[in-house]
């Protein structure tokens, strides 16, 4: 019964007692999650994990509650997708359709077509700060308007790819923090800036 009561007392807490919000922000149906508040469905140990994970909680909080120190609660923000890669190049074509999960923005305020990506590769890690290893979590926001020195999302072939946005002159480039990575040259129509970034989570932690 912990794990309920302390779900319980997340959902009260975090998400004023909405199990709709709170079957987004961890990727579960709300069905699901109404199983679980009925008692007609227990919460296993690979779903009270990724339960954590979401909400970043230490793993075992679910078990232990308030006896885990250290709980960093995340700040409520707006809910915006996490989408994949892919889906990034044409998210503003496609209208935000099938999301892969639901986060809370915590620090910024993103508009309504903004959208959170997970980094892939090292290009953008850097010996100095920022840098944003793999795994790491960036929102988007296509509404911003990019100027030079702006982390950015940008369409590039079939997907999409995360630079900083630099100029030299009349030429624009996506330079990655990584020295052993060359930047891109803006020299193409179909490359095209889908949206700065406006806040980061290190560790991928969401």
């Amino acid at each position: 019964m912990s794990r309920l009561k302390n779900l319980q007392e997340i959902l009260k807490t975090r998400f004023n007692g909405r199990q709709r919000l709170l079957a987004q922000a961890i990727g579960k149906s709300a069905g699901q999650v109404s199983q679980w508040f009925t008692g007609h469905r227990p919460i296993g140990n690979a779903v009270a994990r990724s339960i954590e994970l979401a909400l970043n909680l230490p793993q075992g909080w679910l078990d232990h509650g308030d006896a885990i120190h250290n709980v960093v609660e995340a700040p409520q923000g707006r809910l915006v997708p996490l989408i994949s890669y892919v889906q990034a190049g044409g998210w503003v074509e496609i209208g935000g359709r099938n999301p892969d999960k639901m986060i809370h923005a915590r620090e910024s305020s993103p508009s309504e077509n903004a959208f959170a990506l997970i980094v892939e590769g090292e290009s953008m890690v850097s010996e100095t700060s920022p840098t944003f290893p793999e795994g790491t979590v960036i929102i988007v926001d296509p509404n911003r308007a990019p100027k030079a020195g702006d982390y950015v999302v940008a369409r590039y072939g079939e997907s999409a790819t995360f630079k900083k946005l630099v100029t030299d002159g009349a030429m624009w480039f996506l330079r990655p923090l990584n020295r052993d990575y060359r930047p891109i040259e803006i020299s193409h129509p179909e490359q095209v800036v889908v949206g700065v970034v406006i806040e980061y989570w290190t560790g991928g932690r969401l």
